[in-house]
């Protein structure tokens, strides 16, 4: 179960993802058109997930406690 306390990160975190893209997508979809942006959304997304589960696993391995 996730902690109130870790709640608060995991929001700053959502809030920047989403509000990056709130502006990104639609001039990447403008400039490039429909079929293309999704590639770009989708190997955007990809390394956003990667670099999301790099992170996990360094906490995961990392002993002793997390300043998050």
């Amino acid at each position: 179960m996730i902690k109130a306390k870790s709640l608060i990160p995991i929001g700053i975190m959502a809030g920047a993802i989403i509000g990056a893209g709130i502006f990104s997508l639609p001039f990447i979809f403008a400039q490039i058109g429909i079929s293309n942006g999704f590639i770009v959304m989708a190997l955007a997304t990809a390394v956003v997930v990667m670099i999301h589960l790099f992170y996990a696993d360094i906490i995961v391995r990392t002993k002793g406690r997390h300043n998050f």
